[in-house]
């Protein structure tokens, strides 16, 4: 089934349904008889909501006829006047006053045929002037003539002003000339309208309309949101517009396919499809609407640089070029089909996803924010300082000014790089959330560098390697989330760090290195365990060290800890050697940095006791900056270790320093904590 057919069906009911409203509400002896076809109407509008074949479209449309049928017929049978109708000078006004009764108390009146107004012959008598209009505000309704196909026809003078302030419906043609005339009922005129003077027409109230044709010389046009089957400017294609004298141009539904307005500040149209839609409106501070939802061909918008943009229902046009215009909202697209251009000063793609078939290329905007798109070919935002989007190669965005970046759901496939953008100031990236088996399908490598980076925030989902480096800048780091392998290096104003994520989970063990790091006097983590591989070392002001979130080893392996080259500090008590009566008594550690490492390792020691709990291993290299705080000046731990005599001599542990994770658990304890260490 075509959705096209689909689309003009819909409009077709939506259409004979506000003519049918209108009627009813116009004429209280009609409304008895329109009851039966506002619920046929109510029915075909709940079928097509239901629509799965083309033989139900066919149902429908077959009953929609009927229905059309059927209130034609009512309004034939309920006409007060059976012919047409013709006023052009005195004696046909006269003749026509003896068909329609002017009094208050009379009824409006139906005509089934053609009206034909000439006013001119009364631009200089205001008396027939009111005749006139005493008898036009009569008429209600229009059925035409169906062997000439007009409906209304009116020519009139600023001098001779004609109104129909009860004329609801025409069925047939609109041609007014010479002047526009009154209507504020109007809803509905079944065939075509032409507009062949100048000046202002307003045709605000009307729901429906066949094919619009305007004079040039109009100096606003406003159709409201009428359904039009097409507009023009007479002489041109049809949906070719040229009006150089509008102030306004509003179309309705009507497909406008070209659009030449150099003096409108508002501008409004669009089809629900198109083929094109060009439009030249270059009065200052232009409002410019295009109500279509698909454009087939190029969009291109040419405009004054305060002028705005608003494609409400467009949702994946193609090749579009906007102008240096103020701004560009496309709320509800998804994708730019083809090569794009957007020269606006703030553009607007909140439902932005892909750009699979063309480049996309945001010149002007100083803000760019796509929180769902997924870069596929380029996108270019040449002067945007903040930008927002949800995953990305680092070669399909080229950002040559961006000063805030944020990546909301990077792929767990896809790497990013954050060197390239020289100006980078602030850097937030999400993982997507990865499916199982996460030690395959989550393989992203995030590089986190810049020399301008102050702030970092990993928000959160998954990623398999994340590396902050050489960020001589950064003063604020935030991880959460998983990682399995995180890095920080470098940092050199980085003062304190709090991690917040915690291993991938279902990938293989965490590895966790923070080095060099000048200036960073804290480090703790809070959520990460599971982790094998640790290396917190060059860090020459960290004096807080805090680990106590790795409570659950790996299943197994062979691990490496390096903590060393820090500010650690901590308390060396020295081995007691022992004698043929005596038992050594063993040197201990006492770091309440280190200590938040023992029941780690002591799950690590008992795992190779235990054939259920796997095996685990892991070799350390540890030293604390000053462990004797009673003397002047630094004295490091395994400095200290070196000079005790009884600590190099068996059965002392501490020979091998803090090499093991079993000699770690018999030898570290916290400040306060005392305990027996003898060794026999």
């Amino acid at each position: 089934m075509k959705q096209g057919r689909l689309t003009q069906v819909q409009s077709d009911v939506a259409a004979l349904n506000a003519t049918v409203s209108g009627l009813a509400a116009s004429s209280a002896a009609l409304a008895p008889g329109l009851a039966s076809a506002q619920a046929a109407i109510e029915a075909l509008s709940t079928q097509l909501g239901n629509v799965a074949s083309e033989e139900d479209l066919a149902a429908i449309t077959a009953a929609l006829a009927e229905v059309q049928a059927d209130v034609k017929e009512l309004l034939q049978a309920n006409s007060v006047i059976n012919q047409s109708i013709t006023i052009n000078n005195v004696a046909t006004l006269e003749f026509v006053e003896t068909l329609i009764s002017t009094g208050t108390n009379d009824p409006n009146v139906i005509v089934n045929g053609s009206v034909t107004i000439e006013s001119t012959f009364a631009n200089t008598s205001a008396a027939y002037n009111a005749r006139i209009n005493a008898l036009t505000n009569k008429i209600s309704t229009i059925l035409g003539n169906t062997n000439t196909n007009i409906g209304l026809s009116i020519t009139s003078s600023a001098s001779s002003t004609v109104s129909f302030n009860e004329l609801n419906f025409i069925d047939n043609s609109l041609t007014e000339s010479g002047f526009t005339f009154s209507h504020p009922k109007l809803s509905t005129v079944t065939g075509d309208v032409t507009i062949a003077h100048s000046g202002a027409v307003d045709y605000a109230s009307l729901t429906s309309a066949g094919n619009v044709s305007l004079n040039s010389g109009l100096t606003s046009v406003d159709f409201g949101s009428a359904m039009i089957a097409s507009i023009s400017t007479t002489g041109s294609g049809t949906g070719i517009i040229y009006l150089p004298k509008a102030t306004k141009f509003v179309a309705g539904s009507a497909q406008a396919t070209t659009v030449i307005v150099p003096k409108a500040t508002v501008v409004t149209f669009g089809a629900a499809k198109q083929t094109t839609a060009v439009v030249t409106a270059t009065a200052e501070d232009s409002v410019i609407t295009i109500n279509s939802k698909e454009i087939t061909g190029a969009l291109i918008v040419n405009a004054h640089s305060g002028s705005s943009l608003s494609a409400p229902n467009l949702v994946s046009p193609w090749a579009t070029t906007i102008g240096a215009i103020a701004s560009a909202d496309f709320p509800k697209v998804t994708e730019f089909k083809g090569n794009s251009t957007i020269a606006a000063k703030t553009v607007s793609t909140p439902e932005l996803a892909k750009t699979a078939s063309g480049t996309l290329n945001i010149t002007v905007a100083e803000v760019f924010n796509a929180p769902k798109l997924v870069t596929a070919m380029t996108v270019t935002a040449s002067k945007a300082i903040t930008v927002n989007v949800k995953s990305s190669k680092v070669s399909a965005l080229v950002l040559p000014a961006v000063k805030t970046l944020t990546l909301e759901a990077q792929g767990t496939t896809t790497d990013f790089a954050t060197g390239g953008y020289a100006s980078l100031e602030s850097f937030t990236i999400t993982g997507d959330e990865g499916k199982a088996p996460l030690v395959s399908t989550v393989t992203n490598t995030i590089w986190i560098t810049g020399s301008k980076l102050e702030t970092v925030n990993i928000a959160g989902g998954d990623i398999d390697t994340a590396v902050v480096s050489g960020t001589g800048a950064l003063t604020s780091l935030t991880t959460a989330g998983e990682i399995k392998s995180f890095t920080l290096n470098d940092a050199d104003k980085l003062a304190s760090a709090t991690i917040g994520h915690a291993h991938l989970e279902g990938s293989d063990a965490a590895d966790f290195t923070v080095t060099n790091n000048d200036k960073l006097t804290y480090l703790a983590t809070i959520a990460l365990d599971e982790t094998g591989h640790i290396d917190i070392s060059g860090n020459a002001e960290l004096a807080t060290l805090n680990l106590s979130s790795l409570q659950t080893i790996p299943l197994l392996g062979t691990y490496t800890i390096t903590i060393e080259n820090n500010k650690l500090t901590g308390e060396y008590v020295e081995v007691t050697a022992g004698s043929t009566t005596t038992v050594t008594s063993e040197g201990q550690v006492k770091s309440d940095d280190l200590s938040t490492l023992t029941a780690y390792l002591q799950k690590a020691v008992d795992s190779r006791a235990s054939a259920t709990t796997g095996n685990v291993t892991y070799t350390l290299a540890i030293n604390l900056y000053d462990a004797d705080p009673s003397k002047d000046g630094a004295q490091a731990l395994n400095t200290l270790i070196a000079a005790d005599p009884a600590a190099n001599t068996a059965p002392s542990v501490v020979v091998t320093g803090i090499g093991t994770d079993s000699a770690f658990v018999k030898i570290v304890r916290t400040v306060e904590e005392s305990s027996d260490t003898s060794t026999n």
